[in-house]
This record gives structure tokens, C-alpha cells and sequence, in this order.
């Protein structure tokens, strides 16, 4: 009779999964918990408390198969937990699907731009992309794109700033398949001197299997006006949020369940070990600790990804941004929130975005 046996990279990723679903989770504190109703997948969330406005935008996709394309911004009134669409135009007519991942904001000069990591497939098409918008009294007005077609960067964007005919200008930096500027991007950050700067989790757009085996694929983008384009050096096992401490880029791996920081934003240099963080996912500051959420049981993300009724655990992480110490802040066995993606502690509040179910989780200690 012949015996099958099991090749030894599956038996290894088999074993690990088991022993981290066996891991126990942190025990849960005392909370208060409340569900604010939004858009399905909202994954990420920032806080919008410029020129008086006092809310959160949440970034709202569908990830579930089958689910149809719901993607939207939506808000959240910081004053009263009401929720609302937020509109959005001027964006291009041909070759563009909206479907937000990662999402950053920032104000320059009375101006609120929005970033936007977006996943641009529809139909066979695709291209992954970053986008701009700005605050227009009570609308978000598109203003640019940046994103890889296959044989170039391109940068297409609104030129002047206003109503008008959108350009495309080709940027010469990047030309060939080895050096894409976005596979499959993830989550985007604005550094202090404006760089941005964005993870690619996988290699290509649809390589599973490098998620599964823990394949050191992915790795760190960054463009400067008008076309200053860079990638890390280094490769890492999924990697996902990012954020700047002081001088240094923090990145955290879901797959490879490492903190780690490149010293200066160098994308050049081998990156420093931080702290362990199972499934880590986005960053936000909070003081002088950065927080972070965490995946901690795999097989269970996988099972929530497609059934909302089998339940992921949820755990958020603050880290010391001097000693790299860190301290769980809350936790869920996956009943009051599942597969926990952002948060973002405001006041006494802390609020807890999610990759696939439809409401932001208000938590507040009893």
C-alpha cells in the first residue's frame, strides 16, 4: 500500500496553526460596548477634526465573496454616534472602481486631503492604486491617482486643482515587472515631510499561497513629488500598517507576527526587530505608546472571511514608542467584534474598526 505523505512546509504550517489556536487569549477587561452601524468592511478609520468638523471617516468595503461591490466612505458624529455617506466626485469616468482599503488624513494650510489605498478591479480589469481627495465644503473632490498599469507608473491626477480635463503623466522611475510600485497594496501613511509611504502584502495581486506559507513577498513603497519613487530593500511576510515614530517607519507583519522599524525611513537598510505581535494589523498613536490590533488566531480569520458567524478574536496592543514594551489594551474572543483592524483611542473612547463586519465597536472602560 502506499503511504501519502504530507509535503514538510504544509506539515510545518499545520503545526503552527494548530499551536496558535491553542495559544489562550488575554484576558478581557471590564467595558462598556456599543455598535455603530456603518458600511460592510470598514476596515480603517481616522479622526476629522479640522475647521470644526468633529467625526471619524471609515473607510467601508465588502470583502466577502459574492457580496456584491459596497464601498463607500461613510462617517461617524463624534457628538452623537449618528452615521452618514459621505459623497464623493470628480473622480475619472474611465477605468475606475472604488474600493478603499488603507485610508490616511491630514491638513495642510485649512486644506483636509484624504489618502486612499484602493483595489480597482472590476470585470477582468484591475489596477491597484493610491488616491487623493480633498475636502470640498461637503464633499470629497478627486485629485489624483497613482498606480502601475502593467508597463509603467503613471501619475494621473487633476491639473489645475479644480474643475477641469483630468492628465496623465507617465513617470520614468519605475519601468519594468520586477520593480511594481503597487502589487497589491495595503495600507498607506503621510510622513512629516510629506513622503508617502505604502505596503504591498503580497507580491501580486492573487498569490494566496504566499499568505499561507508565510512568504517573505511583500515589502514597503514610497513616492515624493512629483517622481520620486523607492522600495524597501528588505521583504517581509505580509506586511501591513505602517506609521512614523519620530524619524523611524514602524511596520508591522501578519504572517511573519514581528513589529519592526526601519531607523530614518531608509528603505535601504535591514530593518530592527521591535516586538512580537501575532496577525499584527494597522497602527495609530496614542501618546507615547503606538497602538496596534492584532489577528491572533489565523485559521479562525480565515473561517470569519467567509462566514460572519464564525467568529476571530480580537486583540489590541499598545507599544511603548521608546522601550518597545507592550500591554494589551482589549480583547475579544470574536463576540462583541471579529478580525479587529484599527484602533483609534479618542477622549475616553476607544474605537474599534473591523475587515468584514458592518459597525465600528465603541468601547469604554466601565
Amino acid at each position: 500500500m502506499t503511504k501519502f505523505k504530507l509535503p514538510v512546509g504544509i506539515i510545518f504550517l499545520l503545526t503552527l496553526a494548530y499551536l496558535q489556536a491553542c495559544a489562550p487569549l488575554p484576558m478581557k477587561g471590564n467595558f462598556n460596548e456599543k455598535k455603530i452601524f456603518v458600511g460592510p468592511g470598514p476596515e480603517d478609520i481616522v479622526a476629522d477634526t479640522f475647521g470644526g468638523r468633529n467625526r471619524l471617516i471609515v473607510s467601508c468595503s465588502e470583502r466577502r465573496k459574492g457580496a456584491g461591490n459596497l464601498s463607500d466612505l461613510w462617517a461617524i458624529d463624534l457628538s452623537n454616534d449618528s452615521t452618514y455617506i459621505l459623497k464623493r466626485t470628480g473622480e475619472p469616468e474611465d477605468n475606475f472602481v472604488f474600493k478603499p482599503h488603507g485610508i490616511e488624513i491630514l491638513n495642510v494650510i485649512n486644506k483636509t486631503f484624504l489618502m486612499v489605498v484602493n483595489h480597482n478591479i472590476k470585470d477582468g480589469y484591475e489596477r491597484q492604486s493610491l488616491l487623493v481627495y480633498q475636502w470640498n465644503k461637503d464633499h470629497f473632490y478627486w485629485l489624483q491617482e497613482l498606480y502601475y498599469d502593467g508597463t509603467g507608473v503613471y501619475y494621473r491626477y487633476r491639473y489645475p486643482i479644480k474643475e477641469g480635463a483630468v492628465h496623465e503623466i507617465y513617470l520614468d522611475t519605475i519601468q519594468t515587472g520586477k520593480d511594481l510600485a503597487f502589487t497589491h497594496a495595503n495600507d498607506v501613511h503621510r510622513g512629516p515631510d510629506g513622503r508617502l509611504w505604502w505596503t504591498n502584502d503580497m507580491s501580486k495581486s492573487g498569490k494566496y499561497i504566499e499568505n499561507v506559507f508565510a512568504m517573505k513577498s511583500g515589502w514597503v513603497g514610497s513616492f515624493q513629488y512629483p517622481r520620486d519613487i523607492q522600495k524597501s530593500k528588505q521583504k517581509f511576510a505580509y506586511p501591513n500598517g505602517l506609521i512614523t515614530v519620530g524619524n523611524d517607519l514602524w511596520i508591522s507583519t501578519a504572517r511573519e507576527h514581528k513589529i519592526y522599524k526601519l531607523k530614518n525611513g531608509d528603505l535601504n537598510s535591514k530593518a530592527e526587530f521591535i516586538t512580537k505581535v501575532p496577525g499584527g494589523d494597522n497602527f495609530t498613536h496614542f501618546g507615547d505608546e503606538v497602538l496596534v490590533t492584532s489577528h491572533p488566531k489565523p485559521l479562525k480569520f480565515l473561517a470569519h472571511a467567509k462566514k460572519a458567524d464564525k467568529k476571530s478574536p480580537s486583540v489590541v496592543y499598545a507599544i511603548h514608542k521608546l522601550s518597545g514594551e507592550k500591554r494589551v489594551v482589549y480583547s475579544d474572543d470574536g463576540k462583541q467584534i471579529s478580525a479587529v483592524s484599527t484602533a483609534l483611542q479618542i477622549g475616553d473612547n476607544l474605537y474599534l474598526a473591523q475587515v468584514f463586519d458592518p459597525y465600528i465597536l465603541k468601547v469604554t472602560k466601565k
